[in-house]
């Protein structure tokens, strides 16, 4: 499982419709829970590798999902052999966009970062409302090709509270 956690369907504790809480797993380790576990709880199980973020965002994180590309290159590459330009842009995950997304879709702006190499680190933005600790942002460091890191914008309120960060400089974020 690569992300899971909880979300609120209409007004609690004073914030509406949004992800209260998330953890985030890797090939070595398990993350959070980040914000208060209540509500309504999603998970994502599946074999892959995540390489990008999309998802909604109002005044708290609204809603989030993944991109993901297979685990096993070697797989892959002698699959891709065999297949059509569609069948190899769905094998390495460029299409579609993965399930998801968990939260709420129909409210907030959507946010896509798109695809990349590698996800290094993760900063999650909590802040307290009423009794419980809510998502207000996230934000990715991201690796282009063979390329440089590079931090997403914030996704979600500019006055995010305190900061909580992933850096996984030797592991992979895998779902």
């Amino acid at each position: 499982m690569g992300i899971s956690g909880t979300y609120v369907d209409g007004f609690n504790h004073g914030a509406t419709n949004t992800v209260y809480s998330l953890k985030l797993y890797t090939n070595r380790a398990e993350y959070g829970p980040f914000g208060t576990e209540s509500g309504i709880p999603f998970y994502f199980r599946t074999e892959g590798i995540i390489t990008g973020f999309h998802g909604r965002e109002s005044a708290y994180l609204d809603a989030i999902s993944v991109y993901l590309k297979p685990r096993c290159s070697f797989f892959t590459t002698a699959l891709m052999e065999q297949h059509s330009e569609i069948d190899r842009r769905r094998i390495f995950g460029l299409l579609p966009r993965s399930p998801g997304p968990w939260g709420i879709i129909n409210g907030g702006r959507e946010w896509d970062d798109g695809v990349f190499s590698a996800v290094k680190r993760i900063q999650v933005h909590v802040r307290p409302i009423g009794f419980v600790d809510v998502i207000t942002a996230v934000r990715f460091e991201y690796q282009k090709r063979n390329g440089p890191y590079f931090w997403s914008r914030i996704h979600g309120t500019d006055n995010p509270g305190e900061i909580q960060e992933v850096s996984t400089p030797h592991q992979i974020f895998v779902a």
